[in-house]
């Protein structure tokens, strides 16, 4: 533990480490030390937040560069909330073309919910329903709109038909290659961030400000200030849900409800109700938005390549109900990245940046001792092809990703490839099969020699966490290497990195991915003196 420049950073045996913000008191002799804590109100709608909330929305949309969307196309349905006092509310489903305003809403389901629109209630629905009948989450958010003067609000449990059948399952699959424009578009997003599911709301009161004061060795107050014991922001429950990932960044705006604070975060800046502190951003993603405009592109390929991988990695962290919406739950970031970029996207990956993104790791045999919930392994059914991160459960990393952007480094000449998808008006959602044909070389090693630095996909029945150490893999007795990139002139020096095939056809070259490897000297000369050949990666 130690103190600097009014931070207190608590370090756990140098795995873990946070950092405290430390403020004075108003009035204290030690204001000039430390910024001055504005005072937090227990209500997060109260006069006073609401006000505050209003200010910040006013500052964005008169002084920064982030979309007004005051008058936007309307979604295909909404919850008309009426008069801020009526206790009836509806379902409205505006006729193409329609423009306003509306706000959107992020939040956890849980496991279930009681109140959801279906084929056979929604025309009930469309004529009214008491806002009683709704989960606390929701009822919050609707309070959160109506303080705030909007009428419509979009939730994806009464906005999005729910259900199995035919009608519900076309209804899903269309609304949900939408959801770029649905938060794209809204005025701005409520996160209920502090609840882990629809019935725990958000509004409750919020905790105070507690007052510390650090004393020297000879006991005489050196610092005092104000300090609030929270939990990290990377283990609140909306941070856990996969679909929230892309729901917070395409949104213009978000009002996040912690159970300590109120954020706004916009494409320009985030500020905090506790401190007043503004702090401002690059547009392009730092935990918030993807480019948006392709002058923010323009001279930065390669740092596109470095946000997607970084939004996969935080992806990958959390947690998905239903293994088959691996893909849908991204796919809306992923149409953003398209339109701004034009590359071509093949289920999780980029075209351009192929030999790079193809180098994912499981990286859970280190982390998941942090994330005990998280699911790890393949899934039952198929989801994606071997090559594709959205294969496999649970944490990925990138082997040296950084290291290897320029695409001269690349060893592997894509001739190749298809992507079939379940539906052909989402190029960024489910697939069916995909394979690759590629042409690099490759070399068979035995098992036994390869253990070093060979990561595979799954566990194969080894042991997760802490224990699940590289040398318990257990590697298929003969395996083929495939080198992907290197640096030239470095490969002998272990500057190569491959993929760990396993041959799936004895007639044809049709391989399967199970792994990555860190080549050492001698496996990268001794792939190197291979003759290239095509292969098919499926």
């Amino acid at each position: 533990m130690q103190t600097s420049d009014c931070k207190l950073v608590v370090d756990l045996a140098g795995l873990l480490s946070t950092t405290l913000n430390i403020f004075s008191i108003p009035g204290s002799p030690y204001t000039d030390a430390c910024p001055i804590a504005t005072h937090l109100s227990r209500d997060a709608t109260s006069d006073e937040s609401i006000t505050l909330i209003r200010s910040w929305l006013n500052d964005c949309t008169l002084d920064h560069r982030c979309p007004l969307n005051y008058d936007v196309e309307l979604p295909t349905r909404l919850v008309d909330l009426g008069m801020p006092d009526r206790e009836m509310l509806r379902l409205y489903a505006p006729e193409p073309g329609i423009t306003g305003k509306y706000v959107a809403l992020s939040y956890c389901w849980g496991k279930s919910q009681a109140f959801t629109a279906t084929p056979k209630s929604i025309s009930t629905q469309l004529r009214g329903f008491p806002l009683m009948s709704l989960p606390k989450t929701i009822q919050d958010a609707i309070r959160v709109t109506r303080v705030m003067g909007i009428r419509y609000l979009w939730v994806d449990s009464l906005c999005i038909l729910q259900g199995s059948d035919a009608v519900s399952q076309t209804d899903w699959k269309r609304e949900s290659s939408r959801m770029e424009s649905i938060y794209g578009n809204a005025y701005f997003t409520i996160a209920a961030t502090a609840a882990s599911n629809c019935d725990e709301g958000f509004l409750h009161p919020r905790s105070c400000n507690l007052p510390f004061r650090i004393r020297s060795d000879s006991g005489v107050p050196i610092r005092e200030g104000l300090i609030t014991v929270a939990p990290s922001k990377i283990n609140e429950p909306i941070n856990t849900r996969g679909w929230t990932l892309q729901e917070r960044i395409l949104s213009t705006r978000v009002i996040s409800f912690s159970l300590h604070e109120t954020t706004f975060l916009c494409d320009s800046s985030v500020v905090r109700d506790k401190t007043g502190v503004h702090q401002y951003w690059h547009k392009a993603y730092q935990g918030r938005a993807p480019p948006t405009h392709q002058n923010d592109l323009r001279n930065s390929s390669q740092s596109r390549i470095y946000e997607w991988d970084r939004l996969v990695m935080d992806y990958s962290a959390r947690d998905i109900t239903k293994a088959r919406d691996k893909l849908v739950a991204i796919g809306a970031l992923a149409k953003r990245y398209h339109m701004v970029t034009g590359d071509e996207y093949l289920a999780g990956l980029w075209k351009s940046s192929l030999h790079t993104d193809l180098l994912w790791d499981r990286g859970d045999y280190v982390f998941s001792a942090f994330f005990p919930a998280l699911k790890q392994g393949k899934p039952r059914t198929y989801r994606a092809p071997s090559w594709s991160w959205a294969s496999v459960d649970g944490m990925v990393s990138y082997i040296k990703a950084h290291g290897f952007r320029k695409s001269h480094w690349s060893r592997i000449e894509l001739l190749e490839y298809r992507v079939k998808l379940a539906d052909d008006n989402d190029p960024f959602g489910m697939v069916q099969n995909a394979y690759l044909v590629l042409r690099g070389r490759l070399k068979k090693f035995s098992s036994e020699g390869i253990k070093a630095s060979a990561h595979l996909d799954t566990n194969n029945g080894a042991a997760t966490g802490w224990k699940r150490l590289l040398w318990k893999q257990k590697i298929p007795e003969s395996v083929y290497i495939l080198v992907v990139v290197d640096v030239p002139g470095r490969a002998v020096e272990g500057m190569a990195v491959g993929l760990l095939l396993q041959k799936v056809s004895e007639k044809k070259d049709v391989f399967r991915r199970i792994g990555v490897k860190n080549l050492d000297a001698a496996e990268a000369t001794a792939v190197y003196l291979e003759t290239p050949r095509v292969i098919i990666l499926i």
